[in-house]
């Protein structure tokens, strides 16, 4: 056959029928396996398909080549045994044995890329500290919170979502409010009963008072309003408290 040259699909449809039912012999499946493992041939599979896409007729046409009695399983069942082992029977330790015995000497073909790769490293002491360091830096902070606002947000639902959740939501918000915390221990100043997970921050001077006196009607015009992160202007509050004294007062957040 000429290099390049096609075969018919009569041809095709014979040598199928010829192999229909019958099994290479384990000589032969040796020396298949033996042939996968020549270094110019794993070079060949892994450059095979990088940059290369299927076009929607060639998977179409992949896809109707393995259907009815085209494809080479048609008619047949797994048995009771193969079954058990494609749903995760467990492994013996002979069968884990002989996994391994089966692997020895076999080098990946992006050994080198694993030699260079921290997948599954971990990270040094001194590292960690770098990375806490630059995480902690307002402009990092700023710009990881404005990274998850309107569309660039997964949860993303056209603009519906108002201002102020937006604001409430993000990075600098919860730390004004957890500074407000840390600065009262924790407790309701009101009451002095300690928290437990159910704290609020409240604003001395109310939230929606700063929103209107600064005319702020965008997420970018929060973020740089000192007046509405100023911590003094919030107190700790237990959360059932919080929500009696705006009930009582009819004053707004």
């Amino acid at each position: 056959m000429k290099k390049g040259s096609k075969q018919t699909p009569e041809a095709i449809e014979r040598m199928r029928l010829a192999k229909l039912g019958k099994k290479d012999s384990p000589e032969t499946i040796e020396r298949k396996r033996q042939a996968q493992l020549r270094p110019e041939t794993l070079e060949a599979n892994r450059n095979a398909h990088i940059g290369k896409k299927d076009s929607e007729a060639t998977r179409e046409k992949k896809r109707l080549s393995h259907l009815g009695e085209l494809n080479v399983f048609f008619g047949q069942h797994h048995t009771q045994e193969t079954l058990a082992k494609i749903t995760g029977r467990p492994k013996t330790d002979e069968h884990c044995r002989h996994l391994s015995e089966a692997k020895k000497g076999i080098v990946p073909p992006n050994i080198e890329i694993l030699k260079t790769s921290r997948v599954g490293a971990t990270n040094s002491d001194e590292m960690i500290l770098k990375q806490k360091a630059t995480m902690a830096l307002p402009e990092v902070k700023l710009k990881m919170s404005e990274s998850h606002v309107g569309d660039k947000n997964s949860n993303w639902k056209g603009g519906v979502t108002p201002l102020n959740e937006l604001i409430r939501e993000s990075s600098k918000y919860y730390e004004w409010r957890n500074a407000v915390y840390k600065r009262d221990n924790y407790t309701d100043v009101i009451t002095g009963e300690k928290g437990n997970g159910n704290l609020n921050a409240h604003h001395i001077v109310p939230y929606a008072e700063i929103m209107k006196r600064n005319h702020i009607t965008t997420f970018e015009q929060a973020m740089a309003c000192e007046e509405l992160w100023d911590v003094s202007n919030g107190i700790t509050m237990i959360e059932a408290n919080h929500i009696l004294y705006h009930a009582r007062t009819g004053k707004p957040e």
